[in-house]
């Protein structure tokens, strides 16, 4: 048995709740933000200069993730999360109403890491109160809430960005934080973290590496986070390119994540009850990496092709995201929090990589050609998918029990799955 799959849980229902509130909050405050922070580094550095800036963001987020399990230790899950909450606060303000124009580049960079950081930390204490038996529809629905947010943010951003300029989109992100930080407060502050050792990061290396499932997941997750590289900091560029203004780009993210308010509960269910996450992850990369392709060939500035497309691509995402989680979660609780700490290194790791290709793909090629080179890289993400070892479904783990068809009723069913633990 592997020794990931055995460990404590503590299912709390009204925590998960506050979460999925907080995971709203957070959707609609980073997304106000950082589909314009491309065009607002643009203006900064310039764009020739402007891949190399989410580059140092990146790449100094990957190696305080991977030890970030040590600051956890010394000073508390919530407290940490609290000071992290307190500095993004303080960046706001500074961009919002004393921009110093000099600076700006380094705040900027550390808002990226702080907001990372934050929704890994959400993550480590969501870990914490949920059950492995019911992860896909846990993360579903809090991913679908985060989708929420990031439908409305973006509508209210590009407003806000075409009337008061940054300032009013930094202001409204701060107003936010504000809210999130004294709800955390009110509500997290008397909750403990538990860590089972504090490991080197060769150690931590070693236990993911050694363990095929979680290396493969690992890897399924910086596909996916490739994607978001791309099409976060050069799709809004490659549409105004095209003469699409801010308001139609605002509508246009904001359609782009009906499929993860639509599909991400669902599909968590569907792994959850009836066929495991392997089968349908397969999918997801062929349905992103061929819409992302089609990008190429778009030159239109009509909205509804760009919606469509946009919406297809976000498809594929969709489901890679909720069934990657899925996966990962199942295999570890709320005290590895050296290895979901490394597991969101996917993140940064993808971020460095794509926006370091992307700044060689344009030393020779158009903003478009991006998406060709993206498009057959994403395919790869199909080779570490199809050889996951599947989780078993509830329906898998009653038919290999021979309870399935020995039981003739939907309500003996449900009995029977709380008998065996489901």
């Amino acid at each position: 048995m592997d020794k990931f799959l055995k460990h404590a849980e503590r299912l709390d229902h009204k925590k998960i709740r506050l979460l999925n509130l907080l995971s709203f909050l957070i959707g609609i405050s980073g997304s106000s933000l950082i589909y314009v922070l491309s065009s607002y580094v643009d203006g900064l550095v310039g764009e020739e200069n402007m891949s190399l800036i989410y580059s140092l963001a990146y790449l100094i987020l990957f190696f305080l993730l991977l030890n970030f399990h040590k600051l956890i230790n010394r000073f508390g899950e919530i407290n940490l999360f609290l000071g992290l909450q307190f500095f993004k606060i303080l960046i706001l303000f500074f961009l919002g109403f004393l921009p110093l124009m000099n600076f700006n580049v380094a705040l900027v960079i550390g808002y990226l890491v702080f907001s990372y950081i934050t929704w890994v930390e959400m993550d480590i204490i969501l870990e914490g109160f949920s059950a492995d038996r019911m992860s896909g529809r846990i993360r579903g629905f809090y991913l679908t809430f985060n989708s929420l947010g990031y439908l409305v943010g973006p509508l209210i951003s590009t407003q806000i960005l075409e009337h008061f300029d940054y300032a009013g989109v930094f202001i409204f992100a701060l107003i936010l934080s504000m809210v999130f930080f004294l709800i955390t407060l009110v509500s997290l502050n008397k909750t403990k973290s538990e860590l089972r050792e504090v490991p080197c990061v060769k150690k931590i290396l070693q236990k993911i590496f050694s363990n095929s499932d979680l290396r493969r997941i690992y890897f399924v997750s910086v596909f996916l986070e490739i994607f978001y590289a791309v099409v976060v900091v050069y799709v809004p560029i490659y549409l105004l390119s095209l003469g699409v203004n801010w308001s139609e780009i605002g509508i246009l993210i904001s359609l782009a994540h009906l499929p993860f308010i639509l599909l991400q509960y669902p599909i968590g269910a569907l792994a959850d009850k009836k066929m495991g996450e392997k089968e349908i992850l397969i999918l997801a990369f062929l349905i992103l990496g061929f819409s992302t392709l089609l990008i190429y060939f778009i030159q239109s500035s009509d909205l509804f092709v760009w919606a469509m497309v946009l919406m297809t691509t976000r498809i594929g995402a969709a489901l890679i995201e909720v069934l990657r989680d899925s996966y990962f979660y199942k295999k570890v609780d709320a005290r590895d929090v050296d290895l979901i700490n490394f597991f969101r290194t996917a993140g940064p790791v993808a971020f460095f990589l794509g926006t370091a290709l992307a700044s060689f793909c344009l030393l020779f090629f158009s903003t478009k050609a991006i998406f060709i080179l993206f498009g057959m890289i994403i395919f790869l993400g199909i080779i570490p998918a199809a050889r996951l070892r599947d989780n078993l479904s509830e329906k898998e783990i009653m038919l290999k029990n021979g309870i399935g068809k020995a039981l003739g009723s939907e309500k003996q069913l449900e009995t029977e799955k709380v008998k065996i633990g489901l």
